[in-house]
């Protein structure tokens, strides 16, 4: 038998083994770093983002808080002064304008020859 042992891959072919190894191995080096950057950066990310979160979240509730007071206030408003509101345009309604305007033209027509009288007027 012989006792010498079987050869390796490596002491087989010799250097160019070698050097696909120490090139894959370089690679792998290049991918780790690469792989720990964008985790970095991930990690950067979301922590921008947890922080705008806790921020904002606050500011953003108390604001909807404050919207919703003034939309109820003003909802309360108008329950309020609905009735007033309806009674005011119905007497709108009912006013002559007609008539109104007739009297204001009697007014003139009145006031017309005393403003003449004292020198001012047409």
């Amino acid at each position: 038998m012989n006792n010498t042992p079987n050869p390796t891959p490596v002491q087989a072919g010799g250097s160019e083994e070698l050097a696909l190894l120490r090139e894959i191995a370089g690679n792998a080096k290049k991918q780790t770093r690469g792989v720990r950057v964008i985790m970095a950066f991930a990690i950067g990310l979301f922590a921008v983002i947890a922080a705008a979160a806790i921020l904002l979240v606050p500011r953003a509730l108390s604001t909807l808080r404050s919207v919703e007071t003034m939309v109820e206030n003003t909802n309360t408003l108008i329950e309020d002064n609905a009735g007033a509101l309806t009674d005011t345009v119905s007497q709108f309604s009912r006013i002559d304008f007609e008539g109104l305007n007739d009297s204001i033209q009697d007014l003139q027509n009145i006031i017309s020859p005393i403003a003449r009288l004292f020198g001012g007027g047409h």
